[in-house]
């Protein structure tokens, strides 16, 4: 399907096998700040932006996959450099993420490379993510002990593996049901995983056994502009979904528990959010749609 391009209506709730409809949640306490770039290839523009990260310098990196290259921001937003590839010019490069080092990390949904870049983005070195055992790769999260989780999107799988490649678990499916087309997976502090499946509709947050704690259902989203996640200190998470284009917080046990944005171009509104980061007090998210970034701050 094309980016931004719903699949089919999910079941009614009164089917076999079907997940509630996600209900109307309380407001989350976020103050927008500030919205950064629009539709270009200049300096500070981007075109279908996916993955965002906040790295140790507080810098702000940003998978701008349209135009090929990760652009580097300072803490404001204002443009300070950017990235065009490792050892091969990127082609889709459409998550970032920081280790607890401060390296870098990209990965090209395209070339099927994870690049590593030291804290002063000096390439050092790649993953391709075919010896992982994966075939599309959408999804990158690092998780605080340093371990990557990986989503498959085309493989319906996800990897957790060290950061020199070493494969640590490979989960091709929940304890019960199956998985779609993967966009994201995060893992908390607990070892519980967030999975963020678009083509099923379901956020599945899972015991570190596949034992399922919940399912929260969303519309159905093209793998390419599907949920993505970001780690809140108390183990749970904040979460983008693309469609109806709102964040949605969920707690340690997998419950929703508030809401924020809607379609539109203001701030605080959005239109395909997809990546997600949270630095101290300060919310980032990417707009796909929107071509753009918007700071926030959680009351």
């Amino acid at each position: 399907a094309a980016p931004g391009a719903a699949s089919a209506p999910a079941p009614a709730a009164d089917e076999p096998g079907a997940i509630a409809p996600l209900p109307a949640l309380p407001p989350l306490g976020f103050v927008p700040l500030k919205v950064v770039g629009g539709e270009g290839d200049g300096p500070g523009q981007f075109k279908a932006p996916r993955g965002v990260a906040v790295d140790k310098r507080g810098r702000v990196l940003v998978a701008d996959a349209g135009n090929h290259r990760v652009q580097v921001l300072d803490g404001e937003g204002a443009f300070q450099r950017e990235i065009t590839g490792g050892s091969k010019p990127f082609a889709d490069p459409v998550q970032v993420a920081v280790t607890s080092a401060g390296e870098v990390l990209v990965l090209d949904a395209e070339t099927g490379l994870l690049s590593r870049f030291s804290a002063d983005l000096a390439f050092v070195g790649e993953i391709n993510v075919a010896s992982l055992g994966l075939v599309k790769a959408r999804g990158l999260f690092v998780a605080a002990d340093d371990t990557l989780i990986l989503a498959d999107a085309s493989g319906r799988k996800f990897v957790a593996a060290s950061l020199s490649g070493d494969v640590r678990a490979t989960v091709t499916a929940p304890a019960k049901g199956s998985f779609g087309e993967l966009s994201a997976v995060a893992r908390n502090g607990a070892g519980s995983y967030f999975v963020g499946d678009g083509q099923q509709g379901v956020i599945r947050v899972l015991n570190a056994d596949g034992t399922t704690i919940n399912d929260i259902s969303f519309a159905r989203v093209d793998a390419s502009v599907g949920v993505q996640f970001a780690a809140l200190p108390d183990n749970g998470m904040l979460a983008t979904l693309p469609e109806p284009h709102k964040l949605i917080r969920i707690d340690a046990r997998g419950k929703p528990t508030g809401e924020f944005g809607g379609f539109g171009v203001d701030q605080g509104q959005f239109r395909l959010p997809t990546g997600i980061a949270i630095s101290g007090d300060t919310v980032w998210v990417v707009e796909t749609g929107n071509h753009r970034l918007q700071k926030l701050r959680i009351k």
